[in-house]
């Protein structure tokens, strides 16, 4: 059995509260449980595995307001991070695109772009344009790899990206 398959996550979670993460923040970092969601009224998913979820505020200078979040299985890693792309002008971070990575055993990444709660607060601010523009992608990148690699032990065997449209 791959000894990922075994992790305790409460360890793994203490070591991703003390990681100590330049320009972020740890805002939440816990346990969710094998449940379906209700995404909309009337449109729930099918059950997801087990997994933790990590949100951190990236604030690479101080106009940036950049929400990263991770999803890390429980069970069935496959030793692999998957950053997630976003649409549009972003302003969240795409809960499906977590879902669909935990899924299939990714330490899974999204991000907001730094763009919420409303696109128009980038109107005259040029470093949340940088957010926006490339720098969100990056530290979450970087980050997730950094997050990953905490609280499973060990190091990546791959890092994908996948999206389109804004961050693809």
């Amino acid at each position: 059995m791959n000894p990922v398959d075994k992790i305790n996550y409460v360890s793994g979670l203490e070591r991703v509260r003390n990681l100590k993460i330049e320009y972020g923040e740890i805002a939440e970092a816990v346990y969710a449980e094998e449940k379906a969601l209700e995404l909309a009224p009337g449109f729930c998913t099918q059950p997801i595995p087990a997994h933790c979820e990590v949100r951190i505020w990236m604030r690479p200078s101080e106009d940036s307001h950049i929400l990263v979040e991770f999803w890390l299985p429980v069970e069935g890693w496959n030793g692999d991070f998957l950053g997630t792309g976003n649409g549009g002008f972003a302003g969240t971070t795409q809960v499906l695109e977590l879902i669909n990575g935990v899924r299939r055993g990714y330490a899974t990444a999204s991000s907001d772009l730094g763009t919420a709660p409303d696109v128009d607060g980038l109107i005259g601010k040029p470093e949340r344009w940088k957010d926006f523009g490339h720098r969100a992608v990056h530290l979450m990148t970087v980050v997730g790899k950094q997050v990953t690699e905490c609280y499973y032990g060990q190091p990546l065997k791959h890092s994908l990206f996948v999206g389109g449209s804004t961050g693809g």
